[in-house]
C-alpha cells in the first residue's frame, strides 16, 4: 500500500474546505484536499446566497448571478413588508458550482493538492500523526498527516468516524429551480406561516437568466409527520399566493440537511471539524459559508504554529480555538433562542389569534395587563425597525394592538362591539391562556433560576443593614429554554414586583384566590 505524507489533509472540498486549504497552503503547509465526487460543487444543495463579506474574502465576483437589495416578506395574514433599500446591496446570489470550484482552485493555486473520487475508509491517530486509509478508484492508499480536518458537510464521515457528536438541530431544506416566476428585480421574497414552513420560512430567490429558486426549510419535529415536499406544494397552492406561482415550470429540485448548533466535540487529538460538519450554519438563515470562513480564519496563525511544532493534541487545539469558537457558539445559541422566541415557537395562533377576536386582553377596553404588556411590545419591539417588520409580517393583528394602545381614542372600528367593556363574569379568553402558556415557556425557567441566584446572594450578605438599596443585578443565572442554555442577569426588582402580586393574591377571599391559582396552573405558571 502506497503511503503519502502531508501536514494537513482536508476531507471535503466545499467552500469552507477550499478556504481552509488556501489559508494553510499560503502559510507553507503541505495540504491535500479529498473529494468523494468526480466534480467540485456537485451535488447542489444550497439556496446560493453569499454575504458581501464572505464574497469579498475570496473575490469570487465572476460567480455572481444576481445582486439583491432586499426582501419582500409575505406574512400569513396577507401583509407584504419590504426590508431593504432599492439600490443598496444586501447580498449576492451565486452559482454554487462555480463558487465552490473558484474557492478550491484558490487552494490549489496556493499549493494544495486535490484528489477527486477519493473516499476515506479508516483512520487511526498515534503520537506522531494520523494514519488515513482512502479508496481512490479501485486502489486503497495509506496517507499520513499531522492534522486531519473534516469539512465534509452535514453527514460528515470525519465526525462519525471519531464519534464527535451531532449538531444541536438538523433542519430539512427543499428547493426547486423554476422558470416563469415574475419577481421584482434585485429583490428576493420570503413567505411565512405554519401551514407552509412550520417555525421557519419559504423563499423565492432570483438566480439569473430568468430562473428562480423556490424553497423552504423546517425541522422534523415541527413538520410533525408532514413531508417537506408537501409543505412546498402547500406554498404553491396557497390561496393567498397561488396566482404568483401559476406560470412556473420546474427545471430541477434538491433536498438536503442544514446542520446548526456546534457539535459537542468539534476537536479531538489531531482532528478538527469545520463548517457544516461542525454544525456552524446560522440558525436564523441556514447560511454556513460566512461562519465557516470565520471559523478557520480566526485561528489560522496559531493553528499553523501548532502544526509546525507537531503539537495538535486536543489540549493544544482547545487552547487555540476556545475564545473565538466559544464566542461563535454563544452567538449561535443566542440567535437560536431569539429565533425560537420570535419566529419558530411563536406561531401565528398566539397573541395574533387573540387580537383577531378581541381589541384588548380582556375584551373591549384596556386593562392594567394591556399597559404592562405594552412596555416590552412597544418599547423593545415596536420601535425597532427590524423587529417591528417581523411583527407586521407574522402578526399583523398584534401590530394593530400596539397601534391601538398608542391612540387616545379606542380605535376598535374593525370589531363589532356594542360597548367598551370587559368580558362578562371575569372571563379570561382561551386565546389569552394559550398566549400565556407560550410566555411561560421561558418566563418560568428564568424566574426559578433567578430566584436561586438571588437567594444565594442573600445568604452571602446576611449582615446587610435593613433598607439597604438593592443592586440592579446580583449575578448571572443560567436556565434552559427548549434545549438551549440562556444566561441572564438576576434582577431583585422583578421579585419586588412579583411579591406585590403575591400579596394581592394572598389578600383575596379563599374562593377568589383558588380561581387565580387555577388560572396560573392552566397557564403553566402554578409555581409562582
Amino acid at each position: 500500500m502506497v503511503s503519502v505524507d502531508y501536514d494537513v489533509i482536508i476531507v471535503g472540498t466545499g467552500p469552507v474546505g477550499g478556504r481552509a486549504a488556501t489559508l494553510l497552503a499560503e502559510r507553507g503547509m503541505r495540504v491535500l484536499m479529498l473529494e468523494e465526487h468526480a466534480e467540485i460543487g456537485r451535488p447542489f444543495q444550497c439556496a446560493g446566497l453569499v454575504t458581501p463579506s464572505a464574497l469579498h474574502v475570496v473575490e469570487a465576483y465572476d460567480t455572481v448571478l444576481e445582486e439583491v437589495d432586499g426582501a419582500l416578506i409575505h406574512g400569513p395574514s396577507g401583509t407584504l413588508v419590504p426590508v431593504g433599500t432599492e439600490g443598496t446591496l444586501r447580498t449576492y446570489v451565486v452559482c454554487r458550482k462555480r463558487f465552490d470550484q473558484f474557492v478550491v482552485q484558490q487552494g490549489m493555486e496556493a499549493g494544495s493538492h486535490l484528489w477527486l473520487e477519493t473516499v476515506p475508509i479508516a483512520a487511526d491517530v498515534d503520537e506522531e500523526g494520523v494514519e488515513l486509509t482512502v479508496r481512490r478508484g479501485n486502489e486503497e492508499l495509506s496517507l499520513r498527516c499531522t492534522l486531519l480536518i473534516g469539512a465534509d458537510g452535514a453527514h460528515s464521515w470525519t465526525r462519525r468516524a471519531f464519534k464527535m457528536g451531532h449538531p444541536k438541530e438538523l433542519m430539512i431544506g427543499f428547493q426547486t429551480e423554476v422558470v416563469g416566476y415574475q419577481g421584482r428585480d434585485r429583490w428576493l421574497e420570503m413567505y411565512s406561516g405554519s401551514s407552509i414552513a412550520p417555525g421557519f420560512f419559504a423563499w423565492v430567490i432570483p438566480s439569473g437568466f430568468g430562473t428562480h429558486r423556490i424553497g423552504l426549510w423546517s425541522t422534523a419535529d415541527r413538520l410533525n409527520g408532514r413531508s417537506i415536499e408537501s409543505c412546498y406544494q402547500d406554498l404553491i397552492d396557497h390561496p393567498l399566493w397561488k396566482d404568483r406561482f401559476e406560470g412556473i415550470s420546474e427545471v430541477a429540485r434538491y433536498c438536503g440537511p442544514v446542520p446548526s448548533g456546534m457539535v459537542k466535540r468539534p476537536l479531538k487529538d489531531r482532528v478538527m471539524l469545520l463548517g457544516d460538519a461542525a454544525g456552524m450554519a446560522k440558525p436564523t438563515t441556514g447560511g454556513g459559508i460566512g461562519p465557516g470562513f470565520h471559523q478557520i480564519q480566526c485561528i489560522i496563525d496559531p493553528l499553523v504554529d501548532a502544526i509546525q511544532r507537531n503539537d495538535v493534541s486536543l489540549k493544544s487545539l482547545a487552547a487555540i480555538t476556545k475564545k473565538p469558537w466559544d464566542a461563535m457558539k454563544k452567538d449561535q445559541d443566542r440567535a437560536r433562542a431569539l429565533r425560537n422566541l420570535l419566529v419558530s415557537d411563536c406561531t401565528d395562533e398566539k397573541l395574533d389569534k387573540h387580537f383577531a377576536q378581541y381589541p384588548y386582553l380582556l375584551g373591549g377596553k384596556p386593562s392594567i395587563g394591556d399597559f404592562g404588556l405594552m412596555a416590552p411590545l412597544f418599547a423593545h419591539l415596536g420601535r425597532d425597525p427590524k423587529s417591528i417588520r417581523l411583527m407586521q409580517t407574522r402578526a399583523i393583528r398584534l401590530f394593530r394592538w400596539v397601534e391601538r394602545m398608542n391612540r387616545p381614542e379606542p380605535d376598535i372600528g374593525e370589531f363589532d362591539l356594542k360597548a367598551e367593556n370587559y368580558l362578562p363574569n371575569d372571563e379570561v379568553p382561551a386565546t389569552l391562556i394559550e398566549a400565556l402558556q407560550h410566555i411561560a415557556v421561558d418566563f418560568m425557567p428564568e424566574t426559578g433560576a433567578a430566584a436561586k441566584t438571588i437567594n444565594a446572594w442573600l445568604d452571602q450578605n446576611r449582615d446587610m443593614a435593613p433598607n439597604t438599596i438593592a443592586e440592579r443585578q446580583v449575578g448571572i443565572t443560567s436556565f434552559e429554554v427548549n434545549g438551549t442554555t440562556v444566561n441572564a442577569i438576576a434582577q431583585p426588582y422583578r421579585f419586588y414586583l412579583l411579591s406585590r402580586v403575591q400579596n394581592h393574591v394572598d389578600a383575596l377571599a379563599e374562593s377568589d384566590r383558588e380561581d387565580v391559582l387555577e388560572l396560573l396552573r392552566s397557564c403553566g405558571m402554578g409555581e409562582l
